[in-house]
């Protein structure tokens, strides 16, 4: 049999390292995640490169950007890592132990739905636990699960992809808000809710985040004018001292309200359907300890939040609704 001279000296620590600079895109963050230096990193790196005959990661700026080889290798790397990591934790798992950075892609609703409400218990149980929140990017969505440079996503509409799962998380209603003096206010306590037309909002100046498609309900050109930014929570400022309205979703309501000045109404479903955010992950995280620990958290509060799971949208009713 032919003989290699090559004596690969490949440790588990050196693959951590590995899956971590992957998903960081950063020696240094890579280095802190795994307890190292930046120069023992730097040295594990180079033995890698040597194992593997390939360079791994190539420097684009501040980014360390994987090769072919090292894209190859993580779709191995971290399924492999985490039934690994499964069988010394066993039944053993202590979240206090997480030093990781979870890194979630969502919007501002999202996080003020899903993710502030769960920051309590997860503070407690994993006090060295840190977070990141990353621009919604639906578009990259799926690529930033796989290459695991995000562990987490929300938003209502799910990628049809095999490697991508899944669970709702809440069935959210939207609202109008607007200041409390407002013409149209006024008439919906006079007259109730039930008196609320698409007509009569839009005889209004209409506020909203270039997430909500707004033009599936009405054409903005139908209002005097109408103001759109990439952030839901952007608006109470501009609410205050003008006739904008802007339409919001259930679970931001609650915190704009206690600002002084605002008021809302409850839009029906016939001129706005409620929609369904989603947990999404890749599959290859599903059995991850740290992972499932996450979802459950975050999972179990929104059941608390907003009552039991609610049956999954239909695509074409998720991709018509508002990100969450």
């Amino acid at each position: 049999m032919p003989t290699n001279s090559k004596n690969p000296t490949l440790s588990l620590s050196r693959l951590q390292l590995l899956e971590s600079i992957f998903r960081n895109r950063s020696l240094s963050a890579a280095a802190k995640e795994c307890g190292l230096s930046v120069s023992g990193a730097s040295r594990q790196l180079s033995q890698a490169r040597e194992d593997f005959e390939d360079e791994l990661f190539v420097r684009s700026g501040y980014d360390m950007i994987p090769t072919d080889r090292m894209s190859e290798l993580e779709e191995e790397l971290a399924p492999l890592l985490a039934r690994l990591q499964a069988l010394t934790d066993k039944d053993d798992f202590d979240p206090s132990k997480i030093q990781k950075t979870f890194r979630i892609m969502t919007a501002d609703n999202g996080f003020i739905a899903f993710i502030a409400p769960a920051l309590h218990d997860i503070n407690q149980q994993a006090p060295r636990a840190s977070f990141e929140i990353l621009n919604l990017s639906p578009d990259k969505l799926g690529e930033f699960l796989r290459e695991g440079r995000a562990d987490l996503a929300i938003m209502p509409r799910v990628p049809a992809a095999a490697d991508l799962a899944s669970l709702p998380l809440a069935r959210i209603k939207k609202h109008i808000m607007m200041r409390r003096g407002h013409p149209l206010a006024l008439d919906l306590i006079r007259n109730g809710v039930s008196s609320l037309t698409i007509d009569k909002i839009i005889q209004w100046p209409q506020a909203y985040t270039n997430l909500t498609p707004q033009a599936k309900i009405f054409k903005p050109e139908a209002a005097p004018c109408h103001l759109s930014f990439p952030y839901l929570n952007s608006s109470p400022a501009v609410l205050l001292d003008t006739n904008y309205i802007d339409w919001v979703p259930e679970s931001s309501v609650k915190y704009w309200e206690r600002i002084p000045g605002l008021i809302s109404f409850e839009l029906p479903d016939s001129i706005c359907p409620p929609f369904t955010p989603n947990l999404i992950w890749s599959r290859r995280s599903s059995g991850n300890p740290e992972n499932v620990w996450l979802r459950s958290l975050i999972i179990g509060k929104a059941r608390e939040n907003y009552g039991p799971a609610p049956e999954a949208e239909k695509t074409e009713q998720a991709s018509r609704s508002p990100s969450a």
